[in-house]
């Protein structure tokens, strides 16, 4: 899959865009959300599924951000973040506050997109 051969920090929109014009379907590795994550108790308890899923399985991406009706990406919306790496930082305090035992490993990268918006990733790597 094209973001493994990324580091987080490295992912640019184009990167994004070729999820899109290549229709990479959700799967085992790889979920979209449109919107940004983890913003009242609900979605915190969502999000920690989805993250927990990943790291009992067989590792993968959380897109947020990224617009998949059907589970097909059709575009990058993305989210407003004032201050991305404090975004970073909240989802990270979210995963270690809200596992136990708790999940390690779990990297999270932020890709502005050329609207000003963001798109959120988070990993969970395979081999850990």
């Amino acid at each position: 899959m094209l973001l493994e051969s990324i580091p987080l920090d490295s992912v640019k929109e184009i990167d994004l865009k070729t999820l899109v014009d290549d229709k990479v379907q959700e799967g085992k590795r790889i979920e979209y959300k449109a919107g940004r994550p983890a913003t009242n108790d609900d979605e915190k308890k969502k999000f920690l599924m989805q993250v927990s899923s990943f790291a009992n399985a067989s590792g993968g991406f959380l897109l947020y951000g990224v617009e998949a009706p059907h589970g097909i990406p059709v575009g990058l919306p993305g989210f407003d973040a004032d201050d991305p790496d404090g975004e970073k930082q909240r989802l990270a305090n979210v995963i270690r506050d809200g596992t136990d035992p708790r999940i390690w490993g779990v990297n999270i990268g932020m890709t502005r997109l050329a609207t000003g918006k963001w798109i959120a990733i988070v990993h969970y790597p395979a081999e850990l």
